[in-house]
């Protein structure tokens, strides 16, 4: 077996720690999956539909407190991934340099109808699918959902099997720029300050979220919703500096791992397993916390603020898909995902962190930019037929 010399298993571990490190945080803080793709069409709804529940003066029901902290989180976890992504791209050289983390490729964009309809296949797969490789893949897999495991290997064979009969210049430029363009390893100095948003996460949002005597419920209400807001952001820019170091705003990367041929894996460009590393880096962490913290609290019922989410106030409820149906819906849409995915190597996340790069930068925008409108425009025309 011979591998690509572009491959990047401690970048890619690490960035699958920074990952799971994000699914954790939110799914213990705030009782919800880390789905970017549901995240994304969540938030292009909210500000399509001005009828959303957006109101501060929420009654004291548990499921409409949770719902309108649900229309937050989907709109500042994406403005995390922008964030992060603008930061990518304004300090790029210092990215390069000193964190080995490649913001772009170096490979040409495909022509602009061809990036609508990539965009097109991912919004509309990841909407009738309901995830992508956030949503099924990392937290689907961690928690051994059935229906999970069934899109995952729908959209993984997919999107191999595209990528491979594919005659679209940017897979076969992807998969040289995979081997022409090695990174250096960064130093623990550098891995540490993309830590920043995982300790305001984990310490001080706790902080923030603790018990004071004598305070009334409003009171404790308000912080838990200040707590919200600021673990849906952090955990999105975090999440953007994850994928950054795993290589995945890169479509050269993804591309060379689903470049699985024999003539690929035995030949001389060789094969880039980098992505397997951000699976055992990612997946085996969020198993752990899910069942080892998790699944026994809901498994008590959640009936007291202990086998609550910790921001409880602000989101009582563990909102968890429940569906174990795999039907066609399911089927169909991850295989319009992975077809998406394999052709262009994007999926929703690293677009998103891509976007706020471009912006900042410049470079690749048009390119990115379709791809994001196409992607959200196909999700909300799902939306209106299911």
């Amino acid at each position: 077996m011979s591998s690509s010399p572009s491959f990047t298993p401690v970048h890619s571990f690490l960035g699958g720690l920074m990952l799971a490190s994000s699914v954790h945080a939110m799914l213990t803080q705030l009782g919800s999956v880390l789905g970017i793709s549901g995240f994304f069409h969540g938030a292009v709804r909210s500000f399509v539909d001005s009828s959303s529940d957006t109101s501060p003066k929420v009654a004291n029901d548990p499921q409409r407190i949770s719902d309108r902290t649900a229309v937050s989180t989907a709109r500042l976890f994406t403005a995390g991934l922008l964030a992060g992504g603008l930061l990518l791209g304004a300090q790029r050289g210092l990215f390069e340099s000193s964190f080995g983390v490649k913001v772009f490729d170096a490979v040409p964009p495909s022509p602009p109808l061809y990036t609508a309809l990539f965009g097109i296949l991912v919004g509309l797969g990841t909407k009738l699918g309901s995830g992508c490789t956030s949503g099924h893949f990392l937290c689907g897999l961690s928690r051994v959902s059935p229906r999970s495991i069934a899109a995952t290997a729908t959209f993984f064979c997919v999107a191999v099997a595209a990528h491979q009969l594919s005659s679209s210049p940017l897979t076969l430029q992807a998969a040289r720029s995979t081997v022409a363009d090695p990174v250096h390893l960064p130093g623990a100095k550098a891995i540490a300050l993309l830590q920043l948003p995982a300790l305001i996460y984990t310490l001080l949002v706790p902080l923030l979220a603790a018990p004071k005597s004598g305070e009334k419920p409003q009171e404790v209400a308000r912080r838990h919703r200040l707590g919200a807001k600021v673990v849906s952001f952090c955990t999105g820019l975090h999440f953007a500096f994850g994928l950054a170091l795993t290589g995945m705003l890169r479509s050269s990367k993804v591309l060379g791992f689903l470049s699985l041929s024999p003539m690929r894996i035995i030949g001389m460009y060789g094969w880039d397993p980098s992505l397997a590393m951000v699976a055992l880096g990612g997946i085996l962490p969020s198993a752990a916390g899910y069942f080892l913290s998790v699944k026994p609290r809901i498994d008590r019922g959640g009936k007291t603020e202990a086998d609550q989410p910790m921001l409880h106030a602000a989101s009582p409820m563990w909102r968890l898909p429940k569906s174990q149906i795999i039907d066609a819906k399911l089927i169909g849409g991850a295989a319009l995902f992975g077809a998406g995915w394999g052709l262009s190597g994007l999926c929703p996340g690293p677009a998103i962190v891509s976007l706020g790069a471009a912006f900042a930068s410049g470079q690749g925008l048009q390119h990115i930019s379709i791809f994001c409108a196409s992607m959200a425009a196909a999700g909300q025309l799902a939306s209106l037929l299911t």
